[in-house]
């Protein structure tokens, strides 16, 4: 391309010079033509005529927004590969067309398009039971001399984003009520931890300073109601370790095959005494097969938990009940008993943290609401299911139902 442009000065200078295989000749317009004729040729060996349409090709053809141009009379004047995708139209089957023909299964794509000048908004369309949604920008063109001339629209599938979005708030939104479902459940532990503990305190304080004016009977009254207030303590903090355990994953299932029935045997010997000091006849009806394959420390916070709310709802010369089955493909555990029973809205809130409230016992025992909830926690965590019947004045009837594995043939 040097060379090219040199040959017209190369040429007057052999004029000027006299330096001239042909005198009298002036090579200064010969020159220009093969200036002419060599710049002609490198602008077709190089493809320097294709720059613009290889840009064009690059930028609007390969790029992965929709894009499409409209005229004045939003008759369709560009559109690429992305854009009739989108909508469905075959290459070149929408330039020239009227928009709301070729858009006419964008209904609120083209009343946006055909009410609004610039800004950016979304639509949505469902394709195929899909929903998807799509950003959309629009930008008014105007010519030298400020006369619209059409329109840019640029749109942008966002489906994805907006789902993110979506989950996002959902988290947030679970997260939110989960905290303030557990800061209303520690408020609640902590009143009902509070009172055993200011009640163990007292009988200590009347041990320290009165023991000595006690009768034999007296005291063996207040140690056995110290005794009964230190086991509902115990209880309530091996609860609320027991959840706080399971939510930061401390809690850790470790199954194995044993006898549910011997389980519940052992439990039934640490409520001996409350039920005898309430006349609570129990009654059990265990099932032959009794072997189980789940976490037996887990099933023994289930089961206490279950037979102390029995217990403690069931008035004095009531009954409680506890039955075995072994089903084909589910193992049931179920105790009922004749206690105060519950209301609907109560029994729907069961096992529902951010409903815990807590109702006295029959014989006015404590507790926190918070047992019920690990307990499904625990037996949903071996796959299984925890069920409520209850009426009000009628006592309840709890099922625990786990799916038999073959490890329970064991």
């Amino acid at each position: 391309m040097l060379i090219a442009s040199s040959l017209p000065f190369l040429g007057n200078l052999s004029y000027v010079s006299g330096i001239n295989p042909i005198p009298g000749l002036d090579w200064t317009p010969v020159a220009l033509l093969m200036t002419g004729a060599l710049l002609f040729l490198l602008l077709i060996e190089l493809r320097l005529f294709d720059l613009v349409p290889v840009a064009r090709d690059t930028l609007i053809e390969k790029m992965g927004d929709a894009l499409l141009v409209l005229d004045s009379n939003n008759r369709i004047v560009d559109i690429n590969p992305e854009m009739e995708r989108i909508i469905n139209r075959s290459s070149g089957g929408g330039v020239r067309k009227d928009a709301a023909d070729v858009l006419s299964r964008w209904p609120e794509l083209y009343e946006k398009i055909r009410t609004q000048t610039d800004g950016d908004f979304e639509v949505t369309r469902t394709e195929e039971t899909v929903k998807r949604t799509h950003d959309v920008r629009s930008k008014t063109l105007y010519d030298d001399r400020g006369r619209l001339i059409g329109s840019l629209i640029v749109m942008r599938d966002i489906t994805r984003r907006k789902e993110m979005e979506d989950e996002r708030d959902r988290l947030i939104h679970a997260l939110e009520i989960a905290n303030a479902s557990k800061d209303r459940l520690f408020s609640v532990v902590a009143h009902d931890l509070r009172s055993p503990f200011n009640t163990l305190f007292g009988f200590v304080r009347v041990l320290k300073h009165r023991i000595h004016q006690l009768t034999p009977e007296k005291l063996i009254d207040l140690i056995s109601e110290l005794n009964l207030k230190t086991e509902q303590a115990f209880g309530l903090l091996e609860n609320l370790l027991g959840w706080a355990l399971s939510q930061t994953g401390g809690f850790v299932m470790n199954a194995s095959t044993f006898s549910i029935n011997k389980l519940i045997r052992e439990i039934l010997i640490q409520f001996s005494d409350v039920a005898e000091e309430k006349q609570i006849r129990i009654e059990t009806q265990y099932g032959a097969d009794d072997s189980i394959h789940a976490d037996r420390d887990m099933m023994a916070v289930v089961l206490r938990n279950l037979l102390s709310n029995a217990l403690k709802y069931t008035p004095e010369n009531g009954r409680v009940a506890i039955e075995t089955l072994k089903m084909p493909d589910t193992f049931h555990i179920q105790i009922s008993d004749t206690g105060i029973g519950m209301d609907a809205g109560t029994l729907h809130d069961l096992f529902r943290i951010e409903s815990v409230r807590t109702v006295p016992g029959t014989s006015g025992e404590k507790g926190s609401g918070l047992g019920l909830i690990l307990c499904r926690e625990f037996i949903e965590r071996q796959g299984g299911r925890i069920e409520a019947e209850s009426a009000k004045g009628q006592g309840s009837t709890f099922t625990v139902v786990l799916p038999v594995t073959p490890e329970d043939a064991v």
